[in-house]
């Protein structure tokens, strides 16, 4: 009897309509993770806009070492975003752990295929996309040396964040399976978020007190 063997290709594909299906069950389920999904668009989708239209001027009109920092930062934000989702949602995330298909004889280099399609139905991917764009906007689309390092930082940054969410996953996902501990994380988070936005709000309000004594 001959070993059947099946096609990489049948197998990437069935593995990445697997987690289109996944996807759409999770909201399907229950109707009030769309709500939650329209509010996250609704309240998130302007900010990153927003950032990615700042970013992009920004990457134009810097002089100097600036841009190349406004480009890591912009890296580093995608980082903690990216970093944060499977965590939070790591039980509404059903096709993100990539131990589930371990099991089975697929190909490694299937399972990595699937993972990396398979971002296309997290959060993290569309928030990610404006910001990418307006770096490639910002640093051109010529064939110059500087463009082909800024493609291969987004090649190997893109990869950096999916193995991030996997390893957050992994390791932390079945910690945050417990409503109490998701809730306490989800406090704790916001709670920083509020922070921030104070701080921020303080150092403007200083920066305005320096300039108006400095220009009297």
């Amino acid at each position: 009897m001959t070993e059947f063997t099946p096609n990489p290709r049948t197998q990437l594909s069935q593995l990445w309509r697997l987690r289109g299906k996944l996807t759409l069950r999770q909201f399907t389920g229950e109707r009030g993770r769309i709500v939650g999904a329209a509010i996250v668009i609704f309240f998130i989708g302007p900010l990153i806009l927003a950032a990615a239209y700042g970013s992009g001027i920004g990457y134009r009109r810097l002089n100097d070492q600036w841009p190349t920092a406004l480009l890591g930062a912009v890296f580093t934000l995608l980082w903690f975003i990216w970093l944060i989702f499977p965590i939070m949602f790591a039980a509404i995330n059903e096709g993100a752990d990539i131990t589930r298909l371990m099991i089975y004889p697929i190909p490694r280099r299937t399972i990595i295929a699937s993972v990396i399609l398979g971002t296309l139905f997290d959060y993290p991917t569309y928030l990610m996309l404006p910001l990418f764009a307006a770096i490639i906007y910002g640093f051109g689309l010529s064939l110059s040396p500087v463009t082909l390092v800024v493609i291969a930082a987004l090649v190997l940054g893109y990869g950096h964040l999916i193995m991030i969410g996997q390893l957050a996953g992994t390791t932390i996902g079945g910690i945050m399976q417990s409503r109490r501990v998701r809730d306490v994380a989800i406090i704790f988070f916001s709670l920083i978020g509020g922070l921030c936005y104070f701080i921020n709000i303080g150092i403007q309000r200083f920066l305005e007190a320096v300039s108006h004594q400095v220009s009297a």
